[in-house]
């Protein structure tokens, strides 16, 4: 499946990813949410260190779209 997301959504995601902290993340970090949620990859791979797994994503998928914003790009997302 793929999805063009316009060059508004990409501004829209860009403002909303934007001003959320590491910290902030941090804090509402709950591991056994992620695991009861079926979140990827799944079963019991969510614990205490899987934040810092989380927190790198984070930063490169906000900084992706920020840029994207910036530059006045769309974003075409897959997930194959």
């Amino acid at each position: 499946m793929v999805r063009c997301l316009t060059f508004k959504e990409v501004k829209d995601i860009a403002g909303a990813l934007e001003p959320i902290s590491e910290a902030s993340l941090k804090r509402k970090y709950i591991p056994q949410a992620f695991q009861d949620a079926d979140i990827y990859p799944g079963g019991d791979a969510w614990d205490e260190t899987g934040i810092d797994t989380l927190l790198n994503v984070f930063g490169d998928v906000r900084g992706f779209f920020v840029d994207a914003a910036r530059d006045g790009e769309m974003v075409l997302l897959s997930t194959d």
